[in-house]
């Protein structure tokens, strides 16, 4: 058979493959999802009765010879994350898959660099450009934010230290014509005693 015959055949036993669950997953919710084999004597599922979940068999598999190959390109999809993976790559028989570890900036130098050596990616390379693109505004507009906040913080600050200044100017103020209406009462009252005592002191002549 061919490969294309092989990817559309492996295609249709996909489509009836069944999510094979553990037993009782279910009901019981501390059970994982993960594939356990059924090993009890009477286990409804191990002796597949009708109306219980299927079981792992040989028929659900793909074909050996189109076993993990992508189904557009019909290669071995490899896993890269540097310029080094990229070109140890055969062409022939493998196609590039970026990580997703990798970083939005690597991520286009790689894109680039597979294009001009016409190494085959994957995945939706004008998809990640918009990805990347719609982050790195996201970005710059969180920045501007950040310091727009820093300007109006420092703006405020300002503006309490200034107002600190003035009441303490007005305190000053204050105090200082308490002390000056003090010492004008004080020389009235002083005035008042010198004119007593001189009428006094005449009064006695």
């Amino acid at each position: 058979m061919d490969k294309k015959e092989l990817l559309e055949l492996r295609k249709g036993i996909k489509k009836k493959k069944p999510t094979f669950l553990r037993r009782n997953v279910k009901i019981k919710k501390r059970l994982s999802k993960n594939w356990r084999r059924p090993k009890g004597l009477h286990n409804k599922m191990r002796l597949n009765k009708k109306g219980y979940a299927k079981t792992l068999r040989h028929g659900f598999g793909s074909p050996t010879e189109v076993k993990n190959l992508d189904y557009k390109t019909g290669l071995m999809p490899v896993i890269i994350c540097n310029k080094n993976e990229l070109l140890a790559l055969n062409t022939k028989k493998e196609v590039a898959l970026i990580s997703s570890t990798v970083g939005a900036k690597k991520k286009l130098e790689l894109i680039k660099f597979a294009q001009e050596k016409n190494i085959t990616i994957l995945q939706n390379v004008e998809k990640i450009k918009e990805q990347i693109k719609k982050k790195q505004e996201a970005k710059k507009k969180l920045q501007k934010q950040i310091q727009e906040r820093k300007k109006t913080k420092e703006k405020k600050k300002k503006k309490q230290e200034e107002k600190k200044k003035q009441d303490k100017e007005d305190k000053e103020e204050k105090d200082s014509s308490k002390e000056n209406i003090h010492d004008q009462v004080d020389s009235q009252k002083a005035k008042e005693s010198d004119k007593m005592n001189k009428e006094i002191l005449k009064k006695r002549v």
